[in-house]
């Protein structure tokens, strides 16, 4: 009989190192799952983060090549009307001795300017110092009008 307690002790060790040894594999099996499920979800967001980033790019492109066809545009536009600014002799004349008949001169001329070409929405005359002397611009409501005193820029 003591054999057999003998038997049932060894069948008893041999099933708590089954129990661990399932225990184990169960462990085992859990965590090698666990590694593939973790390795699908950084590919899977890897490859979100890549098409999103792509798309990103791809956006600011279109955005930036759209900036440079509107700036070509507008450069298009007022580039002839600041080289007729340029040349006109009351610029030069308020230039050099900033009086009062050349700036009313200026401030018509910028002014029918602002009101003919909607794309100007200020001019501007700036000394040496870079200060604002003269501006006339357009108001929130499409007016345009001539800026006077403490809204001129430093």
């Amino acid at each position: 009989m003591r054999r057999d307690v003998g038997s049932l002790s060894a069948d008893r060790k041999w099933r708590g190192v089954t129990d661990r040894g399932r225990l184990l594999a169960f462990a085992v099996t859990f965590s090698v799952l666990a590694a593939i499920a973790l390795a699908l979800f950084l590919s899977s967001t890897y490859v979100f983060f890549n098409a999103s980033r792509n798309a990103l790019q791809a956006d600011r492109t279109d955005q930036v090549d759209k900036l440079n066809d509107r700036f070509k545009q507008f450069l298009t536009v007022t580039l002839p009307d600041a080289l007729l600014l340029s040349h006109l002799p009351s610029v030069h004349a308020y230039a050099d001795r900033a009086d009062l008949e050349s700036e009313k001169e200026i401030v018509n001329v910028f002014t029918l300017l602002a009101t003919h070409n909607r794309a100007i929405d200020q001019i501007r005359v700036l000394d040496v110092d870079g200060v604002e002397r003269i501006r006339v611009g357009r108001t929130s409501d499409g007016t345009v009008m001539r800026i006077f005193g403490a809204r001129l820029q430093d």
